[in-house]
């Protein structure tokens, strides 16, 4: 016997919901070619895990104090796949904005008032 799996699809009021957003910050999302969610035949959008899974790195590289700007080229040029890519991602950003060093941040320190400091990643 073989179930069809149901696709998972969600209004823009539910996905903001989920995402602790709201609908309008899920326009703006749009407008600035952050996420693209598929469309209905009447032009309702649909969103999908992906599109959650999309604003949740949004979300974190924000907390991180990245821009609209920012994020959307860091997504375009190497699109994290979780929370934690997106964690690493910023905090290596951030480093980097500070004069510290290249490549991973978990482990290495920046300059300044990070000195003595190492990123909590969360895993």
């Amino acid at each position: 016997m073989s179930r069809k799996k149901k696709s998972m699809s969600m209004a823009a009021a539910e996905c903001a919901r989920r995402a602790g957003l709201t609908v309008r910050a899920l326009r703006v999302y749009e407008r600035q070619r952050l996420i693209e969610p598929r469309r209905t035949g009447k032009g309702w959008r649909c969103y999908g895990p992906k599109e959650l899974r999309r604003l949740n790195v949004i979300v974190t590289l924000k907390a991180f104090g990245m821009t609209l700007a920012q994020i959307r080229t860091l997504l375009a040029t190497n699109p994290p796949a979780s929370r934690t890519r997106a964690s690493t991602a910023a905090a290596n950003l951030q480093c980097e904005k500070r004069g510290g060093g290249q490549g991973s941040w978990v482990g290495q320190h920046c300059t300044g008032d990070d000195q003595n400091r190492k990123a909590a990643i969360p895993g």
